[in-house]
């Protein structure tokens, strides 16, 4: 095993701790607590990250296949990271004594637990081991990886820097980027995508203690705070998100964050000017992470502006809200300069009109009927037969108000509404109890005589799901959208829970709330421990397919044909949702170079002018592509595969090859007997 991955933890790891620390001295100008500390960390740790990728981008072309232009390269990370990791290494050895009296305090505390309490933060620490444990062992796998996740990092690695270029996945431009970035470095060091979910799974494990001390600041004791990491370490959505390559936890940090540091503006104090700018920029950075931040950030924003006016005056809070505005639009600017280069605004959705996530039309109509189909995600089962029965109690009390349920201005592609299964899966996970939870904590909060503090969080909470039901259609995976209101919504759980009279009544709901932790640990229907298709036993190529298995077979061997036909450069030809990146990572281990050709969307203004490419592999031709195809001189040619025993082609899947009619070598198809 290379020792990159390794080296790569270390580098990035330590000016973080140093930071840490930095901010935790007492005898500083800061002395934060602990966790508050982690969340300023994170936050300067990632600002400074996106700052060095577009620095280093510079100059970066706009042809993966061409001369690397800019200077996204481990040795240019190295470069600026090695220094810092010295410098880190330094102070963490001059606070050596501070750790080890930490390490004391935290051994005596644990001690004067109760079993209750020692129970939950035992779960949590195997939460995050066996979720770290898969982030590192697995390999990624997530159907939006495949498309535009890991592919927009791998492209970005080849052109050396985060241009846009020309792909038939608009989703690799548009989207906002933050966590590939980060993954970009990660992957750029170790030299693989080893610890490409290492970027979600801190993000999961920051929001644990993030989400403790946002209950600390509505008024829970030490009890009610290690509840609020447990429900958090627990979700189920939570745990499936923390060993991917997706977004959501990250954004979820990002917004979790920043409502906790308005509740820290909030107490007032020297710093309450300052955690009001840090959690503007944690704002900024949800931004850069996810689409859906604009929506579920803009409550969070208002809570951040009033805390910051109440508890630092106007002027301060006017200084910090000025302050992190320049800092937002500095981590933005990149993306939403590129953006507005090829789509003319820097809030791009693509080229297809096929892709529309807003609802068409916005009434009360449609905010009941997606409030109430948001709402029946988590009355799903791992049964579909159980499930009819919400579907059908669903649709018949829409229908009885005169609101289709199908309805195609509120309802995302042509899916009709039904209540999916629920499982062990990154997608579809619905926290049910926590879901139910929430609600009552909401309710609680919002009656007469509550704390402010509890009142507005709450209002801030009501106010997330009032503006995603508005303006987004919906979706049967959902699920992982909730996932920042539905963390957001555990501190005021806790203190609900905190405050319950009877503490059977308050154990008995925790049993609950954590009772499919191990199920969910084990059974990762993406990434499981146990099975035949256990990441222990199944080989890592494979496990990139474990959606598409039938695909496997097919991109080896046009790897392969490639290779033993020495073609250097392959052209794809594909659509919007085809799976690019296993080409792109086959390919690197076997000298090939891929890139997107016959690219019909806005992007093509990118595509390499001139003849195409020796050979194309064609991802579900279109007719158009076809005529393409030939007016360029390829002909098509036998794709040389051979599927394994009992492993059968998938359906609506079509993978061409197209070639320049040359002398091509006898080529014996890989898999064969």
């Amino acid at each position: 095993m290379s020792l990159w991955p390794p080296v790569a933890i270390v580098v990035f790891t330590l000016p973080f701790a140093a930071v840490w620390l930095l901010l935790r001295d007492r005898h500083g100008r800061f002395g934060l607590e602990w966790r508050e500390a982690l969340g300023w960390s994170a936050v300067a740790w990632a600002v400074f990250s996106v700052v060095v990728i577009e620095l280093l981008s510079l100059g970066a072309g706009h042809d993966p296949a061409a001369a690397r232009g800019g200077h996204l390269t481990r040795g240019w990370l190295l470069l600026v990271w090695v220094p810092l990791a010295v410098w880190g290494a330094i102070v963490v050895i001059r606070r050596s004594k501070q750790l080890r009296t930490d390490l004391a305090r935290l051994r005596e505390a644990l001690r004067g637990l109760l079993r209750c309490e020692q129970a939950m933060l035992a779960t949590i620490a195997i939460c995050v081991l066996v979720t770290a444990a898969v982030a590192l062992v697995a390999a990624p796998n997530t159907w939006d990886s495949m498309t535009y996740h890991l592919a927009r990092v791998d492209v970005w690695l080849q052109l050396g820097g985060v241009a846009h270029y020309a792909t038939h996945v608009e989703p690799q431009l548009y989207h906002p980027p933050g966590a590939e970035y980060l993954i970009a470095q990660l992957q750029a060091v170790a030299g693989g995508d080893r610890l490409a979910a290492l970027v979600q799974w801190a993000a999961y494990l920051l929001t644990v203690p993030v989400v403790s001390l946002a209950a600390a600041r509505l008024g829970c004791g030490r009890r009610g705070q290690v509840i609020g990491a447990f429900l958090a370490a627990t979700a189920p959505m939570a745990l499936m998100q923390a060993s991917s390559t997706q977004n959501d936890m990250v954004e979820t940090l990002w917004l979790v964050l920043a409502a906790t540091l308005a509740l820290s503006a909030w107490r007032g104090g020297e710093l309450a000017g300052t955690r009001a700018f840090v959690g503007a920029v944690a704002l900024g950075l949800a931004v850069m992470t996810k689409g859906t931040a604009l929506l579920i950030g803009a409550p969070v924003a208002a809570l951040l502006a009033w805390s910051a006016w109440r508890g630092a005056g106007w002027r301060r809070a006017a200084t910090a809200a000025i302050c992190a505005a320049l800092v937002t639009l500095l981590i933005n600017g990149g993306p939403w300069l590129r953006n507005h280069e090829t789509y003319d605004t820097p809030f791009a959705t693509g080229s297809s009109t096929a892709i529309d996530y807003d609802n068409d039309r916005v009434a009360p109509a449609v905010l009941l009927s997606n409030l109430i189909r948001n709402a029946a995600i988590y009355l799903g089962t791992p049964s579909e037969r159980v499930n009819e029965l919400p579907t059908d109690a669903v649709r018949g009390a829409l229908d009885a108000v005169g609101i289709d349920p199908d309805d195609p201005a509120t309802t995302f592609g042509d899916r009709p509404f039904e209540v999916g299964r629920s499982g062990p899966h990154e997608s579809h996970a619905a926290s049910t109890v926590l879901f139910l939870l929430g609600i009552w904590a909401v309710v609680l909060a919002l009656l007469p005589g509550r704390a402010r503090e509890r009142r507005a969080w709450a209002l801030m909470l009501v106010a997330q799901a009032l503006l995603f039901a508005t303006a987004l259609k919906w979706q049967t995976w959902h699920a992982r959208l909730h996932l920042p209101i539905l963390i957001a919504a555990v501190p005021l759980a806790a203190v609900a829970l905190d405050e319950l009279r009877s503490s059977k009544l308050r154990l008995g709901l925790l049993i609950v709330a954590g009772a499919l932790t191990p199920i969910l640990l084990a059974h990762n229907v993406m990434r499981p421990f146990a099975g035949d298709d256990s990441i222990l036993t199944t080989p890592r190529t494979t496990q990139y397919f474990q959606q598409r298995p039938s695909l496997e077979a097919q991109y080896e061997a046009v790897v392969d044909f490639a290779e033993r036909g020495r073609f250097d450069e392959v052209g794809i030809a594909g659509g919007i949702d085809d799976w690019e990146y296993p080409f792109f990572l086959l390919g690197r281990e076997h000298g090939v170079r891929f890139r997107d050709v016959i690219v019909t969307n806005e992007s093509s203004r990118y595509e390499r002018a001139g003849m195409l490419p020796d050979m194309v592999v064609c991802l579900n031709c279109t007719y158009t592509q076809h005529e393409r195809l030939k007016a360029g001189g390829l002909v098509a040619h036998p794709l040389p595969v051979r599927q394994p025993p009992g492993m059968s082609y998938e359906k609506g899947v079509g993978v061409e090859l197209w070639v320049r009619p040359v002398e091509l070598p006898r080529l014996t198809p890989p898999h064969a007997a």
